[in-house]
């Protein structure tokens, strides 16, 4: 069963693979440790889509390793690398709060970046630790972006468009 998009969270991204057995460095929130270790399954963001992958193994040291199953070597690994990193809010001891205030008229709002480009449409907004995130449909796919005050440049509610300072490359995080 596919889960429903608002019921997944990112809580980080891989990094490179770490060893022989296909172990995957990944950089996490440090709020979000215990959730990792305890849950069952990962989802990893693959083309647009997030898959879901049982979770064999973790170890938190230095930096934290995931071991999944059917992930036994370094070449099934490097798919993986460098992908968003989602949990499921029922493996989540705090999920990140939808937002509920003035800000939930932004829902549906065009995005522009600086130079006028159409940047996609905001579809939700969640509120994580000192972190407004939106979460941004762009064709086929879906990605999270951090909204800051400073970086809204124009706003227009009539023809419901924000234009901001864009991050470049945003959308291959």
């Amino acid at each position: 069963m596919i889960p429903n998009p608002q019921s997944i969270h990112k809580i980080g991204q891989s990094l490179k693979t770490h060893g022989k057995e296909g172990y995957l460095r990944i950089d996490i929130e440090a709020h979000y440790l215990k959730d990792l270790s305890n849950a069952r399954a990962i989802f990893i963001d693959l083309e647009g889509s997030r898959v879901p992958f049982l979770i064999e193994d973790v170890k938190i040291k230095n930096q934290v390793l995931v071991k999944l199953d059917a992930v036994n070597d370094p070449e099934s690994a490097n798919p993986l690398q460098l992908k968003s990193i989602f949990l499921h809010e029922s493996d989540l001891s705090e999920v990140p709060k939808v937002i509920s205030s003035q800000v939930e008229m932004l829902v549906g709002f065009q995005l522009k970046d600086q130079n006028d480009q159409d940047k996609g449409q905001i579809e939700s907004l969640e509120e994580y630790p000192h972190q407004l995130m939106a979460m941004i449909m762009q064709g086929d796919r879906s990605f999270l972006l951090p909204i800051h005050e400073e970086m809204i440049m124009d706003i227009n509610p009539k023809e419901k468009w924000l234009q901001l300072k864009w991050p470049q490359g945003i959308e291959d995080v």
